[in-house]
């Protein structure tokens, strides 16, 4: 009996989440005409390095920026793969040659975003 519990929770839980989604993409108004070249750029990087990416990026009215998926997905679909040669950490710059540009960064940002 306790199975035949889940499942019905499980059915239910999922229909809402449909509900919820079939309203958000009635109401979701995609801006043509915004600039968002370092995005997509950013996400062409991260394909060039072997992220596997299920979303663009689109200007939504009301909420700016936004990841929206390529393809309907389903729940426990993976919308976004990183591998660990693709995250770029504090940690893992010291070990590179883009240490000194991460420093003059860090220079930079701290005298004329902070003063």
């Amino acid at each position: 009996m306790r199975p035949k519990v889940f499942q019905d929770v499980r059915k239910e839980t999922l229909d809402m989440i449909f509900e919820i989604g079939n309203k958000i993409i009635e109401d979701t108004k995609i801006v043509d005409g915004w600039n968002l070249d370092k995005e997509k750029c950013l996400l062409q990087w991260g394909e060039n390095n072997g992220v596997k990416s299920r979303f663009d990026i689109a200007y939504i009215e009301g909420a700016e920026r936004e990841a929206i998926a390529r393809e309907d997905l389903e729940v426990g679909d993976i919308p976004l793969e990183i591998p660990v040669s693709a995250i770029i950490s504090e940690d893992l710059i010291y070990d590179t040659n883009m240490v000194r540009i991460f420093h003059i960064f860090i220079f930079y940002n701290v005298i004329f975003v902070h003063v």
